[in-house]
């Protein structure tokens, strides 16, 4: 995407801007590094005190130069405009070394048509920039975004916050803004050490807006297959806002965590014991007040961390395993239910689910009979192929054989509601009606039973939510523009209700 000049543009460091100081119009609206949107390569959160927010993002150069736009960093404009109003943006910027970088306030696709554009030369320090346009039609908040053109960089470029305002600034009022400014959340990028050769990649996001801390924190953990950090965002924004911290992670082996991807209960619980170790060696972490919350596996992974951590203030389980398999045997239901979850997560089709299924269960007949490994390696291979053909790689569908054939997921489910029992911490265990993959009908019970004895355990089922719990009658635009799981309005209502009232409580206790 190119962008044509249209319109005259001054960039310079603001330091330099003029005296004019007219009376606000309104407040400048500030965004912080944590909301812009970077496209083409990757980043790195962190914190830099030299910065209004204490919050900068690190872009790293292109794989692949390109052209400008190959790669960029952008921010929507949330203020109105009228026809022949100036718009002034501002920004904190630096590089590793210095460079330049084409800057743009543009509207949206398809033409992208420009408000200003220019070039700024970014040093090794940090400085505040500037870039202005004025508006030749009336343009709602939101239809416009300032623009970075990163696809030429060689070099690390390291952004801070964005201001915007339709007022003419002096030096003073622009530096007052800035130092006013408080993002709700500074986010870092952090490494979790598990077992020796496995260092997780993760993201623990703080709140800035309750005090200093230390605050209490919840663990994210996502469900089966290969999953990166994040993916919770409407349940994080939420639990950010209440002041609690949350922490994600790239499973060992995705993403940029190191070691091999092999999805077993095993390995995924050891790796959510270290990030745990992880929240209470942080000074602004109060280890007194760390819960666990998880989806599908995670729902399973985190009642077995705290099965062994009475420590852990509180739990959360969406659609967690606890129902007791059937009787043991080739058709053992839990492998094809963490099967048919990763299968769907990865939009296969359903004649594809059933292909691999049968093909899989065929070679567990056969390996329970003690089959020839003649006759047992061509079923082997039947599996990887009828996998690779829901677009999984050769590598992928060599781990995810490996998962289904270990003996934790062979126990999954027998060894969880046993697990259950032995939790002594709050508990909150909810359900979808409509979950096709951890049913309700079967799950709930068993879970219910084991957790008979903890007199702050619940076990809720939400109406109409399938196993991500979306709602599938009536899916909010929010579930829409958030296709991760845990997004219905409902669920994260219910669920930040409850741990903001569990984890705030455990610091009076």
């Amino acid at each position: 995407m190119m962008f044509l000049a249209r319109r005259l543009l001054i960039v310079l460091c603001v330091l330099t801007i003029g005296l004019q100081t007219p009376a606000f119009a309104g407040p400048p609206q500030i965004v912080g590094a944590d909301d812009l949107n970077i496209y083409g390569t990757k980043v790195r959160f962190a914190r830099d005190c030299r910065v209004p927010g204490n919050a900068v993002v690190w872009v790293a150069p292109p794989a692949q130069a390109g052209e400008d736009w190959s790669a960029a960093t952008g921010v929507s404009v949330p203020v109105a405009l009228k026809a022949g109003e100036r718009l002034n943006g501002y920004f904190w910027a630096r590089a590793e070394q210095p460079l330049k970088v084409t800057v743009t306030i543009h509207g949206a696709a398809p033409d992208y048509k420009n408000l200003a554009i220019g070039t700024v030369e970014l040093t090794t320090e940090w400085q505040r920039f500037a870039i202005d346009g004025v508006a030749g039609a009336d343009l709602p908040a939101g239809s416009q975004f300032l623009s970075i053109g990163l696809g030429r960089v060689q070099r690390n470029v390291v952004l801070g916050p964005v201001m915007f305002t339709t007022d003419q600034l002096d030096n003073l009022r622009i530096t007052r803004a800035f130092a006013a400014f408080q993002p709700r959340s500074v986010t870092e990028d952090v490494q979790i050490a598990s077992v020796p050769g496995v260092t997780l990649a993760g993201r623990l996001r703080v709140p800035a807006t309750h005090g200093g801390g230390p605050f209490p924190a919840v663990l994210l953990l996502s469900g089966s297959g290969p999953s990166q950090r994040g993916g919770f965002n409407l349940l994080e924004e939420r639990l950010l806002r209440d002041g609690i911290a949350v922490l994600t992670y790239d499973k060992r082996g995705i993403g940029q965590s190191t070691g091999q991807f092999v999805d077993t209960l095993e390995n995924m619980e050891t790796d959510a014991a270290a990030a745990v170790l992880f929240l209470r060696s942080r000074p602004d972490i109060d280890g007194a007040r760390i819960a666990i919350a998880g989806h599908s596996q995670g729902g399973a992974v985190g009642p077995a961390v705290a099965a062994r951590d009475p420590a852990i203030a509180a739990v959360v389980m969406f659609a967690g395993p606890a129902a007791p398999p059937e009787p043991p045997g080739p058709g053992h239901e839990i492998n094809f239910v963490i099967l048919r979850d990763i299968l769907i997560k990865g939009g296969a089709a359903p004649a594809a689910v059933a292909r691999v299924t049968a093909t899989a269960e065929t070679l567990f007949e056969a390996e329970i009979r003690e089959a020839s490994s003649k006759e047992i390696g061509p079923l082997r291979e039947k599996v990887i192929q009828a996998l690779m053909a829901c677009h999984f790689s050769s590598e992928q569908a060599e781990a995810a054989l490996t998962t289904l054939r270990s003996v934790v997921l062979e126990a999954f489910n027998a060894h969880f509601d046993r697990t259950l029992a032995k939790l002594r911490m709050p508990v909150l265990a909810l359900y979808g009606s409509r979950d096709e993959i951890v049913p309700s009908a079967d799950h709930m019970p068993a879970a219910k039973k084991a957790l008979a004895s903890n007199p702050d355990a619940q076990v809720i089922e939400i109406a109409d939510m399938n196993h991500s719990f979306h709602n599938v009658r009536n899916a909010s635009a929010q579930e829409q523009a958030n296709p991760g799981p845990v997004a219905a309005p409902e669920v994260i209502t219910l669920a930040g209700d409850w741990l903001n009232a569990h984890l705030h409580a455990a610091g009076h206790r």
